[in-house]
This record gives structure tokens, sequence and C-alpha cells, in this order.
């Protein structure tokens, strides 16, 4: 995974850089990802932003989330046993299910008038795509600058791109981010040991109340 960030000063490219790997760490979507790429005009001012994700993800089927507990005449009854799903699941269950769903606990639900074949038949290719894509969002809400209240889609393909203001965001804005962006990134000259001495931490802090 690459994360470039360009921008006039430096410094304030790398606070970035190491802000957007931070929120992929803690996340733990290094993974997920191929490339990060920002640019920041701190004079218009505007922030750019897109991430091309690994599309090349595992198939997931029901059975690798959930599993029987009891399964009787009646129903079944189930357990959710990868927790990161059941926000994907459960509407999923009740869509198709309806009111024969009953959740009995956090991570159990109750399934009446259902086999567990027909369960596990049922096709979920796109859960694991919806988790990949809320885990992107979260990522790109969460670095864009506050005060940025001003937010365009710009996603092409399978690369998630947003350009963020203060201000109106005109088409020539973003026809002038299309054209920078056009280009390879850049490297930075700074490392994370740079920014990171004992005498450059207050300007860190000042940077990223500023702009972050």
């Amino acid at each position: 995974m690459d994360v470039f960030v360009e921008c006039a000063e430096e410094t304030g490219a790398l606070a970035f850089q190491m802000l957007t790997e931070s929120i992929i760490e803690d996340l733990h979507a290094g993974r997920l990802i191929e490339r990060v790429r920002e640019y920041i005009d701190i004079d218009i001012p505007l922030f750019y932003i897109s991430i091309k994700p690994h599309r090349s993800t595992q198939k997931i089927e029901m059975r690798d989330l959930v599993s029987i507990i009891e399964a009787t005449e009646d129903g079944i009854k189930v357990s959710i046993d990868d927790e990161t799903y059941a926000p994907y699941l459960l509407p999923l269950l009740w869509e198709k299910y309806g009111d024969k769903v009953h959740q009995i606990e956090r991570n159990r639900l109750e399934i009446n008038g259902v086999t567990e074949d027909e369960l596990m038949a049922i096709p979920i290719e796109d859960i694991k795509m919806k988790e990949i894509d809320d885990i992107l969002n979260h990522i790109i809400f969460h670095v864009i600058p506050i005060g940025f209240r001003v937010i365009r889609n710009i996603s092409e393909g399978d690369e998630i791109r947003y350009i963020a203001s203060e201000n109106s965001i005109t088409d020539e804005m973003v026809e002038k981010v299309k054209k920078i962006v056009a280009k390879p990134p850049k490297e930075l000259s700074l490392r994370r040991e740079d920014i990171l001495k004992p005498s450059k931490k207050t300007y860190v802090a000042s940077y990223k109340e500023s702009y972050v």
C-alpha cells in the first residue's frame, strides 16, 4: 500500500500522510488498499483524496459468517460468528424473511420456517464489497480537514475520489485537480523521523489544528 500526499508545504504534506497511515492502521485496512493519493492547495483552499482499493478479496459464503446452533421443524437458531458482518447480514435476512427473523441475542438469531440449506444458499457476494466501501469512506471522511464542508464526489471506475473545500467547488477547480493527479505523484523528501524531532512537534500540532 502506498500513500502519496502533495502540498506546497511539505511538512504539512507529511503530517497528512502520517494521519492517513494512522487511520488505515487503526482500521487494519492496509490489505484493502492499493494506493491513496492526496493533494492540498492551501491558498484556494482545496483538498483532494483518492483511494484505489484492492478488489481481489477472498470470496465469502454464508457458512463463513454464521453457524447453526439448533435446527428443528419450525426453523433454525443461528449464531453470527463474525460480528464484523452483522450490520450487513441482518438487513439482508430481514429483507428476505421479514418477521420470520428474531434477534434473540446480540449475535444470535431465530429464523422460523427456514432450513439450514436454504440459509446457506443465500448469495452474499456484495456483503464483502459493502464492508470494504464503508471502511474506505470512513477513512476518507476522517482525513478530509475539519471545516471543509463542501464535498464533491468525482469517483471514476473502481477508484474513490473526493474534492473538499471551505468554499464552493467549481468545475475549473475539478479540472485543475484532475490535471495535477493525472501526473505521477511526487515523493516527499521529508520522512517521519524529521517531523517527529522534538523541535518540530509544536509545528505539527499547530498545523493539524489548522487544517485537519
